[in-house]
């Protein structure tokens, strides 16, 4: 038996939630749970240092959330600019 259903998280990505059981009626059997992540082709998002709309795109979506990472608070400049200062305060 086969059944999905989809959920929207916090940032509107789409998880497809797959339930896979062997051997329909059967409690006893294990539950497998496969999660399929789709994601927007492009989100436009805002820096929350200097304001800056930039573009987070489906292949970074793809990657921070394959690191566990949350979708970037920060435009690439600022996070560079970050980078920099940490790296010159050590």
């Amino acid at each position: 038996m086969l059944s999905g259903f989809n959920l929207f998280d916090s940032h509107n990505k789409i998880t497809k939630v797959v339930c896979l059981t062997h051997g329909v009626g059967t409690r006893t059997q294990p539950v497998l749970y496969k999660k399929e992540e789709k994601f927007v082709a492009e989100k436009t998002l805002v820096c929350k240092d200097c304001g800056a709309e930039f573009v987070f795109t489906e292949g970074e979506q793809e990657f921070y959330s394959q690191k566990g990472f949350s979708d970037p608070m920060r435009c690439p400049e600022c996070r560079k600019a970050r980078k920099q200062q940490r790296y010159e305060s050590n």
